[in-house]
């Protein structure tokens, strides 16, 4: 196995443009004119395809333009006095003039759900931009249009019987892989034990396409391995190298790098750094399944919710969405009651319904909630955030024509992964024998595990010892010391679930008060 260094993630700081009126003039800061991600031609939508954003200051006027679906982040702040743009947060943050209250409403979410919805962040000044949209900002004044309704008619609206939709889907994969041909030999595929990768990997070997190397990332502890073992035998089929790359030595200053690099806007995707270390300066072009578990597998939906969402009964399905990830015991424990009262169950739930009902008129409701929403502001951090050092990274699913296509489907069609896993078997038949991982299976936690996550409480009590004499705003960082000290004393051999949530208060906490602004 291959170690990666995190460090080296985030360095240098993703540029940002600035603008702000002066008595004597305006004063400029940052370059004029910036593209981040890549296009493709248009398609019937009228818009280009890929993942972007831009923008461009002509001395008078600032315009900012991005994809359809609003994937590639682009975060703004603006005000009579200026603006600021940026791929990243931190920018933002570190101007003088923005406000860094925060949006308690939003937060209410996040510390359910783990990301945010709709354009929302941790501050109320600071908003990323809508899909397909234009912004422009002149003389302190700032309009958006979106050039794309965020929930539209299906192109595809006669229905669709399974084996016509297999078809049509084993087609439209291959003709989204045409349309995103990697320019030289520098490109690869990171390989789980699911579908989505492999059948880009496939598609991509059909044409002609073949990585010299294809990495598969070992998951925090404890773990199976059996992602592993199956992108080998991928791998091993197609007579492609296969990297396998540990987890990171420290839990602890993983979560950190990933509040970081997601802009505290969607944590959770530690596995993926060592990836991103590893493919910096190694590859040009990255193929990632972003989107796809969800617009072909029926992931997150279920007949249950179907039927809640067919009933209306909104309120009840998003008490069900918020309470999956199960972070209310956190939210109960260990955050304060004056803040927890600013961020109460009851203003999310109202939240996610309202978001719930706007989405009614989708084909599919619940798979355009789940990606307009946790891919396209939560999932979507991997590829491009965490993986921002790579020049270019390709999403197949999300592909105009195959996207609009998959998302028209009757939901019963994809529930169980029953299209995608036909579409790859009929695809490429000679693969078929090859196994995906069974979820189902779980790993026994070691005694080296058991260290791993030790190790984790060491850094975190040693962490809230450095900031004794400072009062949290959100934490209770006498229970949580206390928590912290029980389990050291115990030797759990357990994950610390207080570990992430109560480092990304802190570091809130840090990144307000670092501008002199009050938490409160």
């Amino acid at each position: 196995m291959i170690s990666s260094d995190i460090t080296t993630l985030g360095s240098p700081p993703r540029p940002h443009f600035s603008v702000r009126k002066q008595s004597d003039g305006i004063r400029v800061e940052g370059p004029s004119h910036a593209k981040f991600g890549h296009k493709l031609e248009r398609t019937h939508t009228g818009i280009e395809d890929g993942i972007f954003s831009e923008w461009r200051w002509d001395g008078n006027t600032l315009t900012v333009q991005n994809d359809r679906y609003g994937i590639y982040p682009l975060f703004y702040a603006a005000s009579h006095f200026g603006i600021t743009v940026s791929p990243s947060i931190h920018p933002l943050l570190a101007e003088p003039d923005v406000p860094k209250s925060l949006d308690y409403e939003a937060l209410s979410v996040f510390f359910r759900m783990g990301h945010f919805i709709r354009d929302e962040t941790p501050f109320l000044s600071i908003r990323t931009l809508p899909p397909a949209s234009t912004l422009k900002w002149r003389d302190g004044v700032l309009k958006i249009e979106s050039g794309l309704a965020r929930l539209t008619e299906s192109r595809y609206s006669q229905p669709v019987n399974f084996d016509t939709a297999v078809s049509r889907y084993i087609d439209l994969m291959e003709q989204s892989i045409a349309r995103r041909p990697p320019t030289n030999d520098a490109f690869t595929v990171p390989l789980s034990g699911g579908r989505d990768s492999r059948h880009i990997l496939f598609a991509l070997n059909n044409q002609g396409y073949v990585p010299t190397f294809c990495p598969t990332v070992q998951y925090r502890p404890p773990s199976t391995g059996q992602d592993i073992e199956i992108a080998r035998e991928i791998c091993s089929v197609l007579n492609i190298e296969h990297i396998t790359l540990t987890c990171c030595p420290s839990w602890f200053d993983a979560i950190i790098k990933d509040i970081q690099l997601t802009d505290y806007c969607a944590g959770g995707h530690t596995w993926s750094l060592p990836l991103a270390a590893y493919l910096k300066g190694r590859v040009s072009t990255v193929y990632d399944g972003l989107a796809g578990s969800v617009v072909s597998g029926g992931f997150k939906v279920d007949q249950s919710r179907v039927e809640l969402y067919q009933k209306q009964k909104y309120p009840e399905l998003a008490t069900l969405i918020l309470m999956e990830s199960r972070k209310e015991d956190f939210n109960k424990t260990v955050l304060r009651p004056e803040f927890r009262k600013k961020i109460d169950l009851d203003i999310a739930i109202e939240k996610i319904a309202t978001e719930l009902k706007a989405h009614r008129e989708a084909p599919n409701p619940l798979l355009s909630f789940i990606f307009w929403n946790r891919t396209r502001r939560g999932i979507s951090s991997i590829p491009f955030s965490i993986l921002s050092d790579v020049e270019k990274v390709y999403c197949p699913y999300l592909d105009h024509e195959l996207f609009d296509f998959l998302t028209s489907l009757d939901p019963n069609v994809a529930l169980d992964n029953k299209l995608h896993d036909e579409a790859i078997r009929r695809g490429y038949p000679a693969y078929a024998h090859i196994p995906y991982e069974d979820k189902r299976r779980r790993a026994e936690m070691t005694a080296k595990d058991g260290i791993y996550y030790r190790n984790t409480v060491k850094s975190l009590a040693k962490h809230l010892a450095g900031r004794a004499t400072t009062k949290s705003s959100t934490v209770r960082t006498g229970y949580l010391f206390f928590r912290a000290a029980l389990a050291l004393l115990a030797r759990e051999k357990s994950l610390p679930w207080y570990a992430s949530s109560s480092l990304y208060c802190f570091m809130l906490e840090d990144c307000t008060k670092m501008t002199g602004d009050h938490f409160e």
